[in-house]
């Protein structure tokens, strides 16, 4: 499937779920949950654009650097383990959930790290 797609999804449902939070969830939650969910939507959101950028990016490049399918692929796993853990802890209350969040950061960090030694092989090469 397309990533620009993949964004869009992503995006939308980032803008539904912060409908959610600001409008029910904020008069629903301990101040501390909604703070959690917060921090997931937060994360949604930006991971939702930066697919965006690398799609578009990757969609205007001729003959130049194109960013690994790999950097795509582990941004889209990061996020929805880091931000789909804590929607799921924030619905649940089972604290357990949140065990699978720091898995969705490390990933995060990971694909940081790939697409920088991405850029850095093509650079270097080039």
């Amino acid at each position: 499937m397309n990533y620009i797609v993949i964004s869009a999804v992503l995006g939308f449902l980032s803008v539904l779920i912060g409908a959610f939070g600001a409008h029910i969830a904020a008069q629903t939650l301990t101040e501390s949950l909604y703070k959690t969910l917060q921090v997931a939507i937060d994360y949604h959101q930006f991971y939702s654009l930066f697919l965006l950028v690398l799609s578009l990016f990757n969609s205007q490049s001729k003959a130049g650097f194109v960013i690994p399918g790999y950097v795509f692929k582990s941004a889209i796993v990061g996020v929805l383990l880091f931000s789909g853990s804590l929607y799921v802890y924030v619905l649940t209350g089972v604290k357990a959930l949140t065990f699978v969040t720091p898995v969705g950061g490390m990933i995060l960090m990971i694909m940081w790290g790939l697409l920088g030694v991405a850029a850095f092989r093509y650079y270097r090469a080039g």
